[in-house]
């Protein structure tokens, strides 16, 4: 896990937000990001964001970078849906 300046600090807050906002609206949560997976993973388990989302992409996991439409066909297919379907 990251330290020192560069690492982001816990967000509690933001990351109740993101799951109640979307417990309430029935949608599936992702999070795409570019970097080396195991820094961006990192970053997303200390936010605490990660446990609260459906599926994480990262193209240092995965091999393909925003904006490329696959990194996010990826993350919708994680959460159990596709773009072609609305995303929903």
């Amino acid at each position: 896990m990251p330290t020192g300046p560069a690492a982001p600090p816990p967000r509690p807050r933001a990351a109740s937000r993101v799951s109640r906002s979307s417990e309430r609206s029935g949608w599936r949560v992702g999070i795409v990001s570019n970097g080396m997976a195991d820094n961006q993973l990192a970053n997303i388990e200390r936010s605490g964001v990660g446990e609260r989302v459906d599926a994480c992409c990262v193209s240092g996991e995965v091999g393909i970078r925003k904006p490329n439409v696959r990194i996010f066909e990826l993350a919708a297919e994680r959460c159990g849906t596709d773009l072609a379907a609305g995303g929903g």
